[in-house]
């Protein structure tokens, strides 16, 4: 909701990535908190002071129009948001990732989990992981919506957890990628 929030007013994050979303406890609950727009742009604002045409953002959860210099767009901050949920792209290099990412369909969730998961996932990530921005869920809300939808179908807990993978397959950590999400 942070991010749509930030994309209605025309805001885009360019920086999604594990370190910006925390869980934090308020007098409501439990809440995810989205920080550090220290990369921000803004849809309307002169291309030179917010340098659009550059490549700007952490290269394992940059979108691949932004890994080529695309302006800055929800679509993009979309794709980082689903990356931080699929840890994708693992190479040697920052050249090597930005590479994977303009040159590579992203993998299929069932390929590359150490535990099976609900086959519905391959749908959903290949959608927010696709280099067709049309694929793309168009906010926050609406991948957040179909995640959650296949955690009810699935009769899962009401979150669900996400497995860090790398690119060889060899080294996997059962760690979440990010919070759960209620």
């Amino acid at each position: 909701s942070a991010l749509d929030e930030a994309h209605a007013r025309g805001v885009f994050h360019r920086d999604i990535m594990p370190a910006n979303i925390f869980k934090a406890r308020t007098a409501g609950g439990e809440v995810i908190k989205l920080v550090d727009f220290g990369l921000a742009a803004l849809r309307d604002a002169d291309e030179k002071l917010t340098k659009l045409n550059m490549v700007m953002g952490t290269p394992h959860y940059m979108a691949p129009e932004a890994a080529e210099g695309g302006a800055a767009t929800a679509a993009a901050d979309v794709y980082s948001l689903a990356a931080v949920a699929f840890e994708l792209h693992d190479a040697p290099s920052v050249m090597g990732i930005l590479t994977a990412k303009v040159t590579e369909a992203a993998p299929r969730v069932s390929d590359v989990t150490v535990r099976p998961l609900p086959k519905a996932l391959d749908a959903i990530f290949a959608d927010a992981l696709s280099r067709d921005l049309a694929r793309r869920p168009k906010t926050a809300s609406a991948l957040m919506k179909r995640l959650r939808a296949v955690a009810l179908r699935e009769s899962a807990p009401p979150s669900l957890q996400v497995v860090k993978v790398r690119r060889n397959r060899e080294a996997r950590s059962t760690e979440p990628a990010l919070p759960a999400v209620a």
